[in-house]
């Protein structure tokens, strides 16, 4: 439906292709699922170089394969004058089929994403940048970033053996100092990329007899976590750089350690239910496990044993550890908990209501403590460092 020279509505030249491209891009929004998120920096031009600036942006992954970038500016200005939705800055076609993790390395300006095709990604933002429209005081994007390398995984042989398809890559974690990238995939194998040499390869180990949930980096202990379908919890020693060797094995749903080397023991743990999530403390010494009976455990990394367990209302999908000792737990609920560290399990945590039925990604701001959340239904929410919503994008058609 168009308008005439008059102003009048005209059905005449009604455009049947538009209107039904413009319905699937709705429906194809309100049902997507972003399934990581992470803050990053993009430069916003003003056309003099002495008045150009950082534009702190989100990145998100999304189930259509896509990688979309927004304005936290907008982001916020979207939510407090309830024009929704929020328009992106840029989105492009990273992978076929699902993107399960992303993550940005500052002092290269890479983006590295992993998606369901088994291709592990990077993409150079260093060129990336936004033009500021001083007649409209809107950020006009200049062009998405370019794939600056590409890696594909292969699939190793775990103790149940299996070939076939390339593995997926579920989950990815980084340490920013070397530069080397450790991703978890669906054949239970560990891989580590050089991510300062053109994404290659450096080592591929059987970790698990099931898909690799989540993974987790501490720098400063050069120690990694795995969390499997598998029920188990692997610890691995990473000070030999790109050599991950495996130090110490965790059951979370027995709270026990697992001898090294025990096959037999490690099918017994299928029958456990499966670790969702892992997270080191700030100082490595700690390890916040989340499994799939809905509970949450808390594991001294040096003495290798069960601390704390914590029932939960739903399956911990996402968490993080942040500066002042707090514990923030979202998962399979539109609800986000806040534990202190040092009462966990001892006291009610505070509850903050959220807009996704569902959560997969967190990624707090380290400077301003600010909590982006992303999940289902196509929903980024942006928090305060008390819990208070401050920014969201909801998809098109979200309130009908």
């Amino acid at each position: 439906m168009t308008k005439s020279d008059q102003g009048q509505w005209d059905c005449r030249h009604f455009d049947t292709t538009a209107y039904r491209e413009q319905i699937m891009k709705e429906r194809t929004e309100r049902h997507a699922t972003f399934f990581s998120v992470v803050f990053l920096q993009v430069y916003r031009v003003h056309g003099i170089p002495e008045e150009d600036t950082k534009l702190e942006c989100a990145a998100a992954t999304c189930s259509s394969g896509k990688i979309r970038l927004f304005s936290i500016q907008e982001l916020m200005m979207c939510w407090a004058t309830k024009k929704r939705p929020s328009s992106e800055l840029f989105s492009w076609q990273a992978h076929v089929g699902a993107v399960y993790s992303l993550l940005f390395l500052p002092s290269e300006r890479v983006l590295v994403s992993g998606g369901d095709d088994g291709w592990l990604r990077g993409w150079q933002l260093t060129d990336v940048h936004v033009d500021r429209n001083v007649q409209s005081s809107q950020n006009v994007p200049s062009h998405a970033p370019q794939l600056l390398w590409e890696t594909k995984i292969v699939r190793v042989d775990t103790l149940l053996g299996g070939t076939g398809l390339t593995p997926g890559i579920n989950c990815a974690a980084a340490n920013p100092q070397s530069q080397v990238v450790y991703i978890g995939a669906s054949d239970g194998g560990v891989h580590t990329f050089d991510a300062s040499s053109g994404g290659a390869l450096m080592h591929s180990l059987p970790g698990h007899v099931a898909g690799v949930l989540s993974i987790d980096m501490e720098p400063s202990s050069c120690s990694l976590a795995t969390g499997s379908e598998d029920g188990t919890v692997r610890v691995w020693d990473c000070r030999i750089r790109g050599v991950a060797e495996c130090v110490s094995v965790l059951n979370p749903w027995d709270g026990v350690e697992l001898p090294l080397q025990n096959p037999a023991l490690y099918l017994q743990s299928v029958k456990s239910p499966y670790v969702s999530v892992v997270r080191f403390a700030s100082d490595g010494a700690w390890l916040l496990v989340g499994t799939g009976n809905s509970a949450l455990t808390l594991w001294s990394v040096t003495l290798k044993a069960l601390a704390k367990q914590q029932a939960l209302p739903f399956v911990p999908q996402a968490v993080s550890m942040i500066t002042g000792g707090e514990i923030l737990v979202a998962g399979s609920a539109s609800q986000l908990l806040r534990y202190r560290f040092s009462s966990l399990s001892d006291e009610a945590p505070s509850k903050h209501a959220l807009a996704s039925a569902s959560v997969y990604g967190m990624d707090v701001h380290p400077i301003t403590g600010t909590t982006l959340l992303c999940g289902a239904g196509g929903v980024i929410e942006l928090l305060s460092s008390y819990g208070t919503r401050i920014g969201a994008i909801f998809p098109t058609g979200f309130d009908d």
